[in-house]
């Protein structure tokens, strides 16, 4: 991607420092420039100018960089295993007797060491209420993989991690909610463009993946209105489910941009979701949104190399449906006791009484699953056991520890591996604007209350409302989400004797258990995968 000379490939060795990286260092330029009095560059690739910078000043570089990656160095004394802040780029750990393995995907891993799927029960739960596993855990016994912002270090005594970045907090002011101001949404154009322009550096063709919804559309337009690049869009058209070609075709024509949709019927994965699911990752994951992510880079993947994404910007600018749930419901918390028992008086006249009971007073990971999941309560009702506490305790209201969770654990391990692997898959690059630091930061620097209570990112769509006509900034949020009804419709079966694993299948084209379903025949899919090996 940067620098095509063969003097840049890997692994590199500068002194006795050696580097295999993956990933990209996107303010590589000004680091060099930092750099060049005391070193003599050979390449213009942001990998020598990673391992110089190491060399200068050790572990203290993690925190100069803007990136996503994850890479290995040896420094003639200790292997160091570093990640990005939000876990855009995979690493996996495997501790065999003679010492340590490592990957950017499990299989190879899997594959070499003849491991066989072994989850906990705790796994199982996990993933039945999540769609993934919680952080570390692969199911694989000794296989972990490792969390966003982690160093880890590793030597003939031992190993030891850390974390070397915290996203901050969500903290909400007293008194009244400071509205979000001019000067607040220049800031975050700024920041935003910063990130951009750094992300727009490649010496290989480079478009974007337009969603139709605000955040890709939001980097669309900057690009095009405050950076003056026109870059080819694509998007992904499911006729049979969730369809957002349309739109984003018309945010495309607004901006001048050239436009490609792409047939989402043409995929066969579509047919054996599970199988192909359990190719794509590994470990288990209900994501199918690197199948269309896949589809659409192996269409584009003639004309760029590179493409950029809105991902993160629903964490960030809070633009999730449960975010705003909450928000509504946010008085009714304050009572919830009460409110408790007032529908316990009213349980026989409301069947669906348990279900407000949980959101008004049950523990913050129920509230939490019940707005992540529909079929929850039956799920814990029949015998699996809860998430434990998911949520890190936090003076906070639920909605920001929400929030939180979703940046910290729900993003790595659920919203961005499909765009890893699903790209990585036709070997095309995918970039994230809103996954920096500073953005990150800036964002945290406005009262979080006043992102949410004047409507859905309204921040994001104040700065859009700069470049797109009103009926353009409204969509209704969809996504690059892969119809899953597709593949339950099919007359197959749940080889798994669990009777309420059974029961939940027969279901599965209800649309409240259907995502439950899904998750069930993924399971079914690893175990079945470890009993023929």
């Amino acid at each position: 991607i940067i620098d095509l000379d063969t003097r840049a490939a890997q692994p590199m060795q500068r002194g006795h420092h050696v580097i295999s990286f993956n990933g990209e260092i996107y303010n590589y330029p000004d680091l060099k420039n930092v750099l060049l009095s005391r070193y003599r560059f050979t390449t213009e690739s942001d990998t020598e100018v990673l391992l110089n910078l190491w060399a200068e000043r050790g572990a203290a570089a993690l925190d100069a960089l803007d990136g996503m990656y994850a890479f290995a160095l040896w420094d003639g004394v200790f292997l160091h295993l570093a990640t990005d802040p939000f876990g855009e780029k995979p690493l996996y750990l495997y501790h065999a007797p003679e010492g340590v393995y490592f990957a950017s995907e499990p299989a190879g891993l899997i594959k070499a060491f003849s491991l066989s799927f072994t989850p906990t029960e705790a796994d199982k739960s996990a993933f039945i209420q999540l769609g993934f596993l919680l952080p570390s855990s692969t199911g694989y016994p000794g296989l972990s993989s490792v969390a966003p912002a982690q160093h880890v270090i590793v030597s003939r005594e031992g190993i030891k991690q850390r974390t070397y970045w915290h996203p901050r907090k969500t903290e909400v002011p007293k008194g009244p909610i400071r509205k979000v101001s001019n000067s607040d949404i220049n800031h975050i154009r700024d920041v935003l463009c910063q990130s951009l322009a750094r992300r727009l550096r490649s010496d290989v063709p480079l478009g974007l993946f337009l969603s139709g919804g605000v955040d890709s559309a939001l980097v669309a337009a900057l690009a095009a209105r405050e950076l003056d690049v026109s870059l080819h869009t694509y998007t992904v058209a499911f006729p049979d489910g969730k369809d957002e070609s349309v739109h984003a075709a018309g945010i495309a024509r607004h901006l001048g941009l050239m436009h490609h949709i792409i047939d989402g019927r043409e995929d066969p994965d579509a047919n054996d979701l599970p199988r192909a699911l359990h190719s794509i990752y590994g470990v288990p994951n209900d994501n199918s949104t690197a199948l269309p992510l896949r589809q659409m880079c192996r269409a584009a993947k003639s004309s760029l190399t590179v493409a950029l994404s809105g991902l993160g910007g629903d964490e960030i600018f809070f633009g999730y449906n449960r975010y705003h749930t909450l928000w509504r419901r946010r008085h009714a918390y304050r009572y919830a006791s009460v409110l408790k028992r007032l529908l316990s008086l009213a349980l026989p006249r409301l069947p669906r009484v348990r279900v407000w009971q949980d959101l008004l007073d049950g523990s913050p990971a129920r509230k939490f699953l019940r707005l992540k999941n529909g079929s929850v309560q039956y799920i814990l009702e029949k015998g699996y056991g809860a998430c434990g506490d998911i949520f890190i305790p936090t003076d906070a209201d639920l909605i920001f520890g929400v929030r939180d969770f979703d940046v910290s654990v729900v993003m790595p391990h659920s919203y961005i591996p499909p765009v890893d692997r699903g790209s990585m898959r036709e070997g095309v690059e995918i970039r994230t604007p809103f996954l920096s630091r500073a953005v990150w930061d800036a964002a945290t620097d406005i009262d979080p209350r006043a992102m949410i209570a004047f409507g859905a990112k309204n921040v994001t769509r104040q700065l859009l409302a700069r470049y797109m006509p009103l009926d353009l900034l409204y969509p209704a949020k969809q996504g690059f989400t892969m119809p899953i009804s597709r593949y339950l419709s099919q007359d197959i079966c749940l080889s798994q004797v669990d009777p309420v694993s059974q029961e939940i299948w027969c279901r599965r084209q209800d649309k409240e258990y259907a995502t439950t379903a899904l998750r069930l025949k993924i399971w079914d899919e690893f175990l079945n995968e470890a009993g023929s090996v």
